[in-house]
């Protein structure tokens, strides 16, 4: 497994390697120059030049020392920068700030062949990545003129500063925005999705180029009115009769009884234990399935739930902690209609 990340950190690097360059402008050059500048110094390596053509917001909150370390390559990658080409396509200029379109090819690692896989896999299996024998076979591919070219097209912003254009690469803003989707996808999780939306509009606005996010804007919508139409189903179902027990093992346990007084047949239900402290808080959670309709469903969970039908529940509690006061609450978390 780690070698399996490490091989997709490195291509994802050589696929987005804009996203850390830098390089040195003279006070009149144009934005165009002082991009042509970063790039040129980012593919020759020297990037201590390449730090000081940086925006000062960038500087400030990255060090030469950090900067320079998260742009070391090992010999496979650098041999792949070195058959890596950029093209400026576009620089639009808006007062003090501009931004370029950028176009990059490369080599298309994820293309070259059975024989480079089979080094991954056998990589894999002695969980360490074999750069010598990667670097051999890549350098001859390198040679080959028929090479799969992959080519991507990157958004790059410049800063008008007193000692003329520098290139933004908006650091802070983007960690931060990582870590607003990362708290988005944990909400979305928990089927909160007005919560979610909100945070991943904060991501976007922390960077504009967080693909989760955007992505995740583009189909929020949908999620929200969907689960409304079923939470406004819930106050049909009916949780009756819970209580907490043992099991016929002798382990904690939630017993109780749904039914259906709605119109709808639903093919699952989702209900939440929660359990609770001696002042009533929320300790502990967990969902369950007391109608599941799937394929994969066995026993009687795989029947639907008919209007007017309800049905029985039993479950361990076995994990909750031990500060739990044998107190509950259950609650319907998620339905869906036949």
């Amino acid at each position: 497994m780690k070698t399996y990340q490490t091989i997709t950190g490195m291509i994802f690097s050589l696929c987005l390697p804009l996203m850390f360059l830098a390089g040195c402008s003279p006070i009149d050059s144009s934005p165009e120059d002082v991009l042509t500048q970063y790039l040129n110094s980012y593919y020759k390596g020297s990037y201590s030049e390449a730090y000081t053509l940086l925006s000062a917001e960038d500087r400030k909150y990255k060090t030469q020392v950090i900067f320079e370390e998260g742009l070391k390559k090992n010999p496979v990658e650098n041999l792949i920068l070195d058959k890596t080409s950029f093209n400026i396509k576009e620089v639009i200029v808006n007062g003090s700030n501009a931004k370029a379109t950028v176009e990059i090819s490369s080599p298309d690692l994820t293309r070259m062949g059975a024989e480079l896989m089979a080094i991954f896999f056998s990589s894999a299996l002695k969980d360490k990545l074999d750069f010598k024998e990667m670097e051999g076979v890549i350098a001859k591919k390198l040679q080959d003129k028929s090479l799969p070219i992959s080519t991507s097209i990157q958004k790059i912003n410049l800063l008008k500063e007193e000692d003329g254009w520098k290139v933004s690469f908006n650091f802070e803003g983007i960690e931060k925005s990582q870590e607003v989707a990362e708290q988005a996808e944990l909400l979305e999780k928990k089927k909160k999705y007005e919560e979610a939306k909100v945070k991943y509009q904060e991501a976007t606005s922390l960077d504009e180029n967080n693909k989760l996010a955007l992505s995740k804007l583009e189909t929020i919508d949908n999620k929200i009115v969907a689960f409304n139409t079923k939470k406004a189903y819930f106050d049909k179902i009916e949780v009756r009769n819970v209580s907490q027990g043992t099991t016929t093992s002798n382990e904690d346990g939630v017993f109780g009884e749904i039914k259906n007084n709605g119109d709808k047949t639903l093919s699952k239900v989702e209900i939440t234990v929660y359990c609770l402290d001696k002042s009533d808080k929320v300790v502990f959670e967990k969902s369950y399935y007391p109608v599941l309709v799937t394929k994969y469903s066995f026993g009687g969970d795989n029947a639907p739930l008919k209007p007017n039908y309800s049905k029985k529940f039993g479950y361990k509690l076995d994990d909750a902690p031990s500060d739990w006061n044998k107190k509950i609450t259950v609650s319907i978390t998620d339905i869906e209609f036949e």
